[in-house]
């Protein structure tokens, strides 16, 4: 993988997407896979003592040894399914392939098969040979072994608690964070996303920054959040979803309850995109961040942002920069600051702001007390 990125550091613009990558993400589960399947061939002597212990041949080196090739057999066995299921994609920005964890379900394929079948099995193989001690314990064939036994129940019992626990926090815990920042995972990929997102009840943070999503891949989230009742923030700055994306999510603004942080930055969002957000905030009462920086809404979109302030009473954070506003959009902020009590931060840096724009935010303040941060202003 690092050759590869080294690679693409010298040269630019190359892939790996071709069968050498699938086949290298084959023997890299089967390397894991036999990692963790070794740690049953400790269990399987153990039951072969206890439960066969008249069967000197099974307890013999040489035979362990033929596990060991049995296992490594098995491994290569086991994983194929994963190959053949195109369970292993291509990652360009890690020029490697593996089983992506955005794919619930070929996820959990994997997983069972590289560590829930070794747990799984080793726990089984414990549990029958304390049950088979504790039966057999009082029958006179086992009467020379009993003080060696007792020793053994103690130490299973542990092993047994140590697997229980291990078994347990296996199970991953449940997921509040979902970061596919720069994953490129397009129109497509953001539909299938808003599947799994609809009734989602873990998840409260979403970051699907520079992944090309167009407002055909927004419309999906946006009707997924219209359902969702976790979520409270989500990235998609760095994405190309325009003035039809932005009225899709307007309209899930209207309905959702839970989100408080929308991140729009560079999404190539105009002044038509901006009323639809601005209709959404009149009435919106959870949003208390909204980042609009380095759009194009001029100074329309911030008459259609200053009717919006005069209406909602929880957004608290508002950044505007690089956004074409000149004094005659900044006039419209500034009138709706006088009577705006909620909002704290107004960032407009690298505007088009003239002299009069400024003088239009200074006498803003002298009535309005609440903004704590208002960043400094490009002159034009």
């Amino acid at each position: 993988m690092y050759a590869h990125n080294l690679y693409d550091d010298l040269y630019g613009n190359v892939s790996f997407d071709n069968h050498w990558c699938y086949i290298r993400a084959y023997l890299l589960y089967v390397g894991l896979a036999t990692l963790y399947h070794s740690h049953l061939l400790q269990p399987i002597f153990r039951f072969f003592r206890v439960v066969f212990y008249k069967s000197k041949q099974l307890q013999t080196i040489r035979f362990m040894f033929r596990l060991v090739l049995i296992q490594w057999l098995m491994d290569f066995l086991l994983i194929l399914p994963v190959l053949f299921l195109h369970n292993f994609d291509y990652t360009p920005q890690y020029y490697y392939c593996q089983t992506l964890y955005i794919d619930i379900k070929k996820l959990l394929i994997s997983t069972f098969i590289v560590y829930y079948i070794p747990m799984v099995g080793i726990g089984a193989i414990y549990f029958y040979i304390l049950y088979y001690m504790k039966k057999t314990k009082n029958q006179s064939i086992l009467q020379n072994r009993q003080v060696s036994n007792q020793r053994g129940l103690v130490v299973l019992h542990r092993i047994n608690f140590l697997i229980g626990i291990l078994f347990m926090v296996s199970f991953p815990a449940a997921l509040t964070t979902l970061d596919l920042y720069q994953h490129q995972i397009g129109d497509v990929g953001a539909q299938h996303l808003a599947v799994g997102l609809r009734n989602n009840t873990t998840i409260t943070t979403l970051d699907l920054q520079s992944n090309s999503i167009c407002n055909t891949g927004v419309q999906h989230l946006a009707d997924a959040l219209k359902h969702n009742t976790k979520l409270t923030t989500l990235h998609l700055q760095y994405n190309q979803i325009g003035d039809v994306g932005a009225q899709h999510l307007s309209s899930a603004l209207r309905n959702n309850m839970t989100l408080t942080t929308l991140n729009l930055r560079c999404n190539q969002i105009r002044n038509v995109g901006t009323q639809h957000l601005a209709d959404a905030l009149k009435n919106n009462t959870t949003l208390t961040t909204l980042d609009l920086q380095y759009n194009c809404i001029g100074d329309v979109g911030a008459k259609h942002l200053a009717n919006a302030l005069r209406y909602n009473t929880t957004l608290t954070t508002l950044h505007l920069v690089g956004n074409q506003i000149g004094d005659i959009g900044t006039q419209h902020l500034a009138h709706a600051l006088r009577n705006n009590v909620a909002l704290l931060t107004l960032t407009i840096e690298f505007n088009i702001i003239g002299d009069i724009g400024a003088q239009h935010l200074a006498n803003a303040l002298k009535y309005n007390t609440v903004i704590l941060l208002l960043s400094y202003i490009s002159v034009d």
